[in-house]
């Protein structure tokens, strides 16, 4: 997996993927706990919100679509910063090897 991280948090934010394969293939990969720990609270933050209110949005049968529309939003920004993220640790991590490998 390219995005080790990324893959934990998609497993952890599907609700249908049991919570024990997620946990097993987060420690196959080698994730710091720290980003472990991240990706675990961001998908389950994801999963929280939507029981939260689309549940009681569909049934007072109120607007759901503006609020599943903001969340869509919300998740497209969150990942695209943390690919953006991941982005600049990889090149900075780049640089470090580099600059050991000429030393």
């Amino acid at each position: 997996m390219q995005h080790p991280a990324l893959g934990v948090l998609i497993g952890y934010a599907v609700p249908m993927i049991p919570t024990a394969f997620v946990n097993l293939a987060a420690g196959d990969t080698h994730l710091t706990p720290r980003a472990q720990g991240l990706a675990c609270f961001g998908g389950s933050t994801i999963v929280a919100f939507i029981y939260a209110f689309a549940g009681d949005l569909l049934i007072l049968k109120q607007d759901w679509k503006s609020l599943l529309i903001l969340l869509i939003v919300a998740v497209v920004i969150g990942l695209t910063e943390y690919g953006i993220r991941m982005r600049r640790s990889d090149k900075a991590r780049q640089k470090v090897e580099q600059f050991d490998a000429l030393n």
